[in-house]
């Protein structure tokens, strides 16, 4: 959010907004409301809800206070969708979006609404799960942060730094995001050119616009170097090559590693193929084997949550993650058991809603992605699975907020591996 806890806040909206009082509800809640909704504080949560629930006890139509409670009724929203509760999911978030917009009509669209709004749009268009309906937030939410740079540049030396900074950066990011969304709606209609002129002079010129569009195949390190490569995509790769040189006794088939990868880098049929086998697997199966299925049922909860099919998706994402714990226990000198613990937390961590437990998640990375390179560098392993292990060091130690030392597990990845592609990505981000 815009502003902070200060005076020069305070006066800011004070002389953006003449006509309301100096401290706005928003100054009032949002710092409460941001440490609830993103450090899982409840009392601060609380403090907020109280504040928005009085305002719209003196006045049913304050559009400020209608904003900041639309915002707060979508976050119970993705709480209700994780307990289960998908009727009253359903029902908060409708009810959540009528309120912002409500809120900003009443308000005449001042910072007050547009910028709760665009914000809480910008974070969840993504769980919508009709693609017209969250391009449609994200074009509010562009619109509305745009709108909020126009208005506060009237009065923009009197904005702190972060203020400044953080209207900056989210509206670059809506508008970065609104541009991946529409690469991915022309994309699905062009693949509908595709699948249903088959044949056609138009389904030749779909194909020729996708080809065009879509990053170059890296055959070679020359043509790597000029497509950035993904964090999750080379996590597992990692974890596929670590797998591979673990499984001496070859109890793992290179088919199913090879649909795990083309599957998670968005071969439907091959992730089908390679949950048809993790999900019949028994308990005394391989290390290898029991960890590749607990990150499988994590990473395929991940995809349950996407299509709001939250039903499903809870108890897959528990299971999966139980499982993990329970191998790393039972077999803590098996390398891919940990690597399978280690990717699959550093993939996922930023969604776990409670903070201590996603600390937890990012410690025990930490100690398998030690663990593992210590055994990569003492079997010489190939440079580019040596890499592998540096960046996820190099993640684990970034997410716990220790910036030098991920630099400097990233400046040895590149090292180890100049041409692999942990090794240019870790180069990439240690500049």
């Amino acid at each position: 959010m815009i502003g902070s806890h200060s005076a020069s806040a305070q006066d800011a909206y004070a002389e953006a907004t003449p006509s309301k009082p100096a401290y706005t509800l928003d100054y009032i809640v949002r710092g409460d409301f941001f440490q609830g909704l993103l450090q899982g504080d409840e009392e601060a949560w609380t403090r907020a809800r109280q504040n928005i629930e009085a305002r719209l006890e003196e006045s049913a139509d304050d559009g400020e206070a209608l904003a900041w409670h639309g915002s707060m009724l979508i976050a119970d929203a993705g709480d209700a969708f994780l307990e289960g509760d998908e009727a009253r999911g359903i029902e908060l978030w409708t009810r959540g979006h009528e309120l912002m917009d409500r809120g900003v009509t009443l308000d005449g669209g001042t910072v007050n609404t547009l910028i709760p709004r665009g914000v809480t749009l910008m974070q969840v268009h993504q769980y919508e799960i009709d693609s017209d309906r969250a391009a449609h937030m994200l074009d509010t939410a562009v619109d509305d942060l745009s709108a909020s740079l126009e208005f506060l540049s009237r009065v923009w030396e009197n904005q702190s730094p972060h203020a400044q900074g953080m209207l900056l950066l989210m509206l670059a990011d809506a508008r970065e995001q609104r541009a991946q969304l529409d690469q991915q709606r022309s994309h699905a209609l062009r693949q509908r050119v595709v699948n249903e002129l088959p044949g056609t002079t138009f389904a030749a010129r779909a194909r020729a616009a996708m080809a065009d569009a879509r990053p170059a195949a890296v055959p070679n390190a020359d043509q790597q170097a000029a497509a950035p490569a993904n964090k999750e995509a080379v996590l597992s790769t990692w974890l596929m090559g670590v797998i591979r040189m673990d499984d001496t006794e070859e109890r793992v088939a290179a088919s199913l590693l090879s649909d795990l990868e083309m599957g998670l880098g968005g071969n439907d049929a091959a992730w089908s193929r390679a949950g048809a086998i993790l999900d019949g697997i028994e308990g005394n199966a391989a290390p290898a084997m029991l960890g590749l299925s607990g990150f499988y049922r994590v990473m395929q909860s991940g995809r349950l949550f996407e299509a709001a099919r939250f039903q499903e998706a809870i108890p897959m994402w528990r299971s999966g993650m139980a499982s993990l714990e329970d191998l790393a226990a039972s077999h803590p000198n098996s390398r891919s058991a940990r690597a399978c613990r280690a990717t699959t937390y550093l993939m996922v961590h930023m969604h776990e809603r409670d903070p201590s437990r996603a600390r937890e998640m990012l410690q025990a990375a930490k100690v398998d992605t030690t663990d593992v390179a210590q055994w990569l560098n003492g079997e010489m392993a190939d440079p580019s699975l040596r890499a592998g292990a540096a960046l996820a060091s190099g993640l684990v130690l970034q997410a716990q907020e220790d910036e030098q030392a991920a630099l400097a597990q990233f400046k040895a990845a590149a090292d180890v591996g100049p041409r692999s592609l942990a090794g240019r990505l870790a180069a990439s981000m240690s500049r």
